[in-house]
């Protein structure tokens, strides 16, 4: 048996959306300035995950951009070591997929694609 979906709920739920996308573009333009050196792009994911957490939570009130970097620098703060060498893995599994990428042997080949 299927639920009908009335007018108002699905007004609601475009407006709800309607609502959020600013918030998710300046979110996104400010992961992807956060994140444009390398090493910083956990503290960034991070940062962008706990802000989306609070705005859902708290409602969208407050400014998306000032509660992304106040994530950023607490994450920054208390886990620059764990998030630098996290980073430095994920770097170091990118070059590597790059250099499997371009050999020619059959078996780099099997390695990327599977």
């Amino acid at each position: 048996m299927r639920t009908k979906v009335t007018p108002q709920r699905l007004n609601q739920a475009l407006l709800t959306g309607i609502n959020w996308l600013p918030h998710l573009l300046v979110l996104q333009g400010m992961w992807l300035l956060y994140s444009l050196p390398l090493i910083t792009s956990t503290t960034a994911s991070r940062a962008l995950i706990e802000t989306l957490t609070e705005l859902r939570n708290d409602g969208l009130e407050a400014s998306s951009k000032a509660r992304f970097q106040q994530a950023f620098h607490q994450q920054w703060t208390t886990r620059k070591g764990q998030d630098r060498l996290l980073s430095l893995f994920f770097l170091l599994l990118l070059a590597d997929s790059f250099i499997f990428s371009r050999l020619q042997h059959p078996l780099f080949r099997s390695l990327v694609t599977r």
